[in-house]
């Protein structure tokens, strides 16, 4: 990369970025991090090292998040209308999602109560795969399960974990919505950073998460996400005045490593996650595949349901490795099948419907 392009330039142009290829990194550590409690192989190794405080899925979702809110951010200061905004943001989740409901409940589910042999039906089950659908279809985890069908497996009755985070997701899509309406979401926005400031002070001051704002989040967990989310707002916002060079990646992976080896991994990775992810982004060209084919948000939906196949027929077994592996090789299909036939094709509508 040349230097007289600069970081926000590379940030701006898919073609001079990996924010691509990172995505498809972060949803293969949630498959490696599920691999753990899925097969009862223990916690990983990131668990550990991090003194409990996090594990490398969840790692994972917070840089997905970190991303995302420089993404979304970048979105609505491109959008010609607030419609086209909104139009943009539901072709970009719902119909992913929605396809993986619908073939969890006709495909994947079924199967997986055959291998395991459960009693009685599937389709006569209750809860039911009607209820899985109707009650999870706006995003909201409703339904975690049909039937017993994930009953005494590894993460018992949630059939697929992964999807509790597109809600909040989602919501930060709308914050997003709101603080732009407020004219808050611009170039060198000091309103972002203080909305950031206020749940990281929330998050620092509060962690039991019980008074602020416990009533507008779905789960505990959850109340962390919008910290790395406006943080990757923050940094669209200052882009200009940011470092993006390939040293600012290199220390800020090496103090993330330090706090978090420390165990203030929640006190610093909110400050050190975007200086690591948008510097790493801008070193590097996306391979020109990754710039027309997204396959990070299909292996994020099915990786869960793969491994627990997996599981069920025997394979990965003997280490969480080897079935991540085997689960990441499985998962693409799925992914290819997702970004061709659904998101794909649903994202040329929001020209239509953005009008």
């Amino acid at each position: 990369m040349s230097d007289d392009v600069g970081g926000a330039a590379r940030l701006a142009d898919p073609a001079a970025n990996c924010m691509g290829v990172l995505r498809l990194v972060l949803a293969m550590l949630v498959v490696l991090s599920h691999a753990y409690p899925f097969g009862s192989f223990g916690p990983d190794a990131m668990l550990g090292f991090s003194r409990q405080q996090v594990d490398w899925g969840s790692f994972a979702v917070h840089g997905f998040f970190v991303l995302s809110g420089f993404l979304v951010a970048q979105s609505w200061d491109r959008s010609r209308s607030t419609k086209q905004f909104v139009v943009n943001r539901v072709l970009r989740i719902m119909p992913g999602y929605w396809l993986c409901l619908l073939i969890t409940v006709v495909a994947l589910a079924p199967v997986l109560w055959a291998l395991l042999d459960k009693p009685g039906r599937y389709w006569q089950a209750d809860p039911s795969h009607i209820t899985y659908l109707t009650k999870n279809w706006l995003l909201a985890q409703k339904q975690r399960d049909i039937g017993s069908l994930t009953a005494g497996l590894g993460v018992p009755h949630y059939f697929n974990p992964s999807l509790w985070t597109l809600a909040s997701e989602f919501a930060c899509y709308m914050g997003i919505l709101v603080l732009g309406l407020a004219g808050a979401v611009r170039r060198c926005s000091w309103w972002l950073v203080g909305v950031f400031c206020l749940f990281y002070a929330n998050s620092i001051f509060d962690p039991t998460h019980s008074r602020w704002f416990m009533k507008i989040y779905s789960t505990p967990m959850s109340v962390r996400l919008p910290i790395y989310f406006v943080a990757g707002s923050v940094w669209w916002s200052w882009q200009d005045y940011m470092p993006c060079t390939k040293a600012t990646w290199m220390v800020a992976l090496g103090l993330g490593t330090i706090a978090t080896g420390l165990g203030y991994y929640h006190e610093a990775m909110p400050l050190i996650l975007p200086a690591l992810s948008f510097p790493l982004a801008a070193s590097f060209h996306s391979p020109a595949f990754f710039l027309k084919h997204d396959y990070s948000y299909g292996v994020y939906l099915y990786g869960t349901p793969v491994e627990r196949l997996l599981l069920a027929v025997g394979l990965g077994v003997s280490s969480p490795w080897i079935l991540a592996s085997l689960a990441a090789v499985l998962v693409m299909p799925f992914a290819m099948l997702s970004w061709h036939f659904c998101e794909k094709p649903s994202l040329r509508l929001k020209h239509i419907f953005g009008r």
